[in-house]
């Protein structure tokens, strides 16, 4: 009985090496289709939530900028905004605010930077119109909710004025699993202003400029 010589172990590396790279790729991917599964399985659950505080109060929860979860030094703090609270408690809609699976512990998030606090948003980002045209208060009628998308980078900006918030770019798989664009759920119809005209190259349609 002999050995395995320096060339057949070379060979039997390579071999695994080349099967590593066949399936390494698929299993990103796989894993990448399933995260936008649960995203938008959870957003699913909220839309009945939210809908069914609306048939109770005519009206969708009120929304505020103050959720997201502050770093103490290696302690996480979660902060419950005004939005999630009237969800949770004291009736229960929906048991917890959904993570958004695309966004790693330790990303800022734009829409929830408040003063100088080094605060984090891991959960599913979400705008009932806040701030309205010229910072009128809007009527709560609408509401979106936004993932990061598998670019896990904001590609929305804040929903502080939605619905008249412009230029979201919607995450499309047909682009690639893991391609530009956030991943949106809509109270009704997408507003026309809101998502982005990547082909005319127009930046402020409706005259409301982007919140980047």
């Amino acid at each position: 009985m002999r050995g395995f010589t320096l060339i057949e172990l070379l060979i039997v590396v390579a071999i695994i090496a080349i099967l590593a790279l066949i399936a390494v790729p698929n299993f990103l991917e796989a894993q990448t289709r399933a995260r936008v599964s649960r995203v938008e399985t959870d957003m699913r659950t909220l839309a009945t939530a939210v809908e069914a505080y609306r048939v109770d109060y005519n009206a969708v929860p009120p929304w505020d900028s103050w959720s997201g979860a502050d770093t103490d030094q290696d302690r996480l703090n979660l902060r419950i905004g005004y939005f999630w609270r009237a969800l949770t408690s004291p009736i229960s809609y929906i048991t917890s605010p959904p993570r958004d699976t695309f966004v790693s512990i330790g990303t800022r998030s734009q829409q929830h930077i408040v003063n100088d606090t080094d605060q984090l948003d891991p959960w599913i980002q979400v705008g009932v119109g806040f701030l309205g045209p010229d910072d009128d208060r809007a009527p709560r009628l609408y509401w979106c909710a936004c993932s990061y998308g598998p670019d896990h980078v904001d590609d929305t900006g804040s929903l502080g004025r939605y619905p008249y918030t412009g230029h979201a770019i919607p995450y499309d798989p047909t682009n690639g699993t893991v391609s530009w664009g956030d991943i949106h759920r809509h109270s009704g119809k997408p507003p026309t202003n809101f998502l982005s005209d990547l082909d005319s190259g127009n930046d402020n349609q409706n005259g409301f400029n982007p919140w980047w």
